[in-house]
């Protein structure tokens, strides 16, 4: 690692290994492009299964559709500079993040 002091972007890096696959079924993930545009990748979750009724859902159902919530207030929070702006205050601050405890889970070598 560099000199430079943890945050955010030190402490989540695109080659950190995993043992399996890097996406998992009912996996969800936000894309955000240079130009700025927001992509959304989701892994093997069944769209028709979600339309229907709750009662009859499993738990990946359900997981799956926490998931896509979950990823939407994202999606909503990119695309909206005073929202985004918030979340990266939060996510810079050594005082709510332990970037080195972030680094640590992200880069375990």
């Amino acid at each position: 690692m560099t000199n430079q002091p943890a945050n955010a972007l030190t402490a989540l890096r695109p080659d950190a290994k995993k043992p399996d696959r890097v996406f998992d079924d009912g996996d969800v993930a936000l894309i955000l492009k240079a130009d700025g545009s927001i992509n959304m990748l989701t892994s093997n979750i069944d769209p028709s299964r979600l339309a229907a009724d709750p009662a009859t859902w499993t738990e990946a159902d359900h997981k799956a559709a926490l998931a896509g919530s979950r990823i939407f207030a994202l999606s909503f929070a990119a695309g909206h500079p005073v929202l985004m702006d918030m979340l990266m205050q939060i996510a810079n601050d050594p005082e709510i993040v332990d970037f080195d405890k972030l680094a640590q889970s992200t880069r375990p070598h």
